[in-house]
């Protein structure tokens, strides 16, 4: 089994970005609700009200080739990206530790520091990022995307 694992995100309010690492299908929670709201089986933020776009970044257990994607947007009917980017790099396996020691003691429901946003920031320009894929998305829906990128990748954004 691969180990993968989201090393930042941007907003993890409502669902957790490591959601989107699950192997099994989404799950529906229809009527349970948590300290941040309704509980969802996918990485789910809040809305944004300044410019910018959420992120994650995901760490690949070594560097290797992604043929394509999956993004499953079941459940999610009126609350889902209306389009999403992959993008990769290719840098040591150390780039983003002290981002992931940062995210290990957090919770959901929890903000995004100043700090943690510049921090981002200046490691994300020390690395190369290459658009892998984009597409646009419609909610409770399941989509493979190819890669536009055919070179060994670390990270994935």
């Amino acid at each position: 089994m691969s180990y993968i694992m989201i090393v930042y995100a941007t907003d993890e309010w409502f669902g957790s970005a490591d959601n989107l690492l699950k192997r099994e299908s989404p799950v529906e929670y229809v009527d349970e609700y948590c300290e941040t709201g309704k509980c969802m089986d996918g990485w789910e933020t809040r809305r944004k009200k300044q410019e910018g776009h959420d992120y994650c970044i995901i760490k690949l257990e070594q560097p290797m080739i992604v043929n394509a994607i999956e993004i499953d947007t079941s459940y999610f009917v009126g609350n889902y990206a209306p389009h999403v980017s992959l993008d990769c790099t290719l840098c040591p396996s150390n780039t983003f530790d002290e981002l992931q020691n940062v995210r290990k003691h957090k919770g959901r429901g929890t903000e995004t520091s100043v700090r943690e946003y510049i921090t981002c920031q200046k490691l994300l320009k020390r690395s190369e990022w290459f658009e892998m894929c984009k597409t646009d998305l419609k909610g409770n829906t399941n989509v493979s995307i190819e890669s536009n990128y055919r070179r060994l990748v670390s990270h994935l954004k």
